[in-house]
């Protein structure tokens, strides 16, 4: 009960004694909501909500629900109230029955990205808009798409579209903002097999599957159920410390001296000085092994571990003859970008040597 009361109780207001209200909102349900401390325990139980509207979403094929279907207002709404429960009790400021109100403070604290939080600002009020014109055709409490072209007509003409492919479209993308997929390894491997050449590809994500149509080529695969670890929080954001190498020069002094790295741990140490990097590593059997590469950098020297194959993995999937490893200092994640894009970053945790 405790969750699931939490989370209904964030979005209840006065309709009539709101002075009344106030005195017990703040004596009672304020307290009950938002706790002073982190709830850890909260944690598990909103997976277990979101398990169980995923579920139910399958369940009742709400693709063409603009409030409970995938991506739709419901989801933007589990976001925000997910901050509210977990944050709420340590920032008065979240403590707010508004989502539009509590998604600038998400993003102030840092718990979202700027440009994530304004995406889903976005595309709640779009789907606000079309819930509206959907009870205003309808002169009822509904929330479906018709299926009829004539009444779809009518609410891409009311949006301010030409047509409803139009308006389907800018809906669709609004959804995906807010959709979250995972797909097997295998499959992964596959479709990236299968996108090795040139040309465009059509992608389409339903409730357990994903598709994928490449000229001939028709791709489908099974989604795993449940949510992706929040992987954004290992990311540093701002590493202090920039070094920009020739990717294939550091590769190859990484290669040389991890023969005679532990076989067991792989570890390398990496010395970080002004325009140079000292690689170094040993083993049980007293072997040593040591390169330098030539770097561009001006800043405080740092010592810092690694695991030789994480580095190497990521160097390999860096494509640019340009590499920038991002640092903050000896015991923070190496941030490894291809130099001049931020499109795709690789993260490398450190270890203890």
């Amino acid at each position: 009960m405790a969750a699931t009361g939490r989370y209904a109780w964030i979005k209840a207001r006065a309709i009539t004694g709101r002075d009344a209200w106030k005195l017990i909102h703040a004596e009672s349900v304020r307290p009950f909501v938002y706790r002073r401390y982190l709830d850890f325990g909260v944690f598990e139980s909103l997976r277990e909500m979101k398990a169980l509207i995923e579920k139910e979403v399958a369940r009742r094929e709400l693709a063409d629900h603009v409030k409970l279907g995938p991506g739709g207002i419901r989801e933007i709404e589990f976001i925000a109230q997910a901050f509210q429960l977990i944050r709420g009790g340590q920032d008065r400021r979240m403590q707010t029955p508004s989502l539009l109100a509590v998604l600038p403070q998400i993003a102030g604290g840092k718990l979202l990205p700027t440009r994530v939080a304004q995406e889903l600002e976005a595309s709640y009020l779009f789907l606000r808009r079309i819930e509206n014109r959907l009870q205003m055709l309808a002169d009822a409490q509904t929330h479906t798409i018709p299926a009829d072209a004539l009444p779809r007509a009518r609410i891409a003409a009311s949006m301010g579209f030409e047509s409803w492919a139009l308006c389907e479209a800018e809906l669709e993308t609004k959804a995906k903002n807010n959709q979250q997929v995972i797909l097997p390894r295998k499959g992964v491997l596959e479709l990236q097999r299968i996108l090795g050449g040139d040309g465009s590809v059509d992608l389409g994500i339903g409730t357990s599957h994903v598709r994928a149509q490449i000229g001939d080529i028709r791709f489908t695969s099974k989604l795993i159920d449940g949510r992706f670890p929040e992987y954004g929080r290992v990311i540093p954001a701002n590493p202090t410390k920039q070094v920009e190498a020739d990717r294939e020069g550091l590769r190859q002094a990484l290669q040389r001296t991890a023969i005679l790295s532990n076989e067991k741990y792989r570890g390398v140490r990496i010395n970080l000085k002004s325009d140079l990097i000292t690689i170094q590593a040993h083993n049980p059997e007293q072997e040593e092994a040591e390169d330098q590469v030539e770097v561009t950098y001006k800043g405080d020297e740092v010592e810092i571990g690694f695991n030789v194959t994480y580095l190497l993995d990521a160097l390999a999937a860096v494509d640019s003859d340009k590499v920038v490893l991002g640092l903050t200092d000896g015991n923070s994640s190496c941030l490894v970008r291809a130099a001049g894009t931020t499109n795709c970053k690789y993260v490398v945790m450190p270890m203890r040597l």
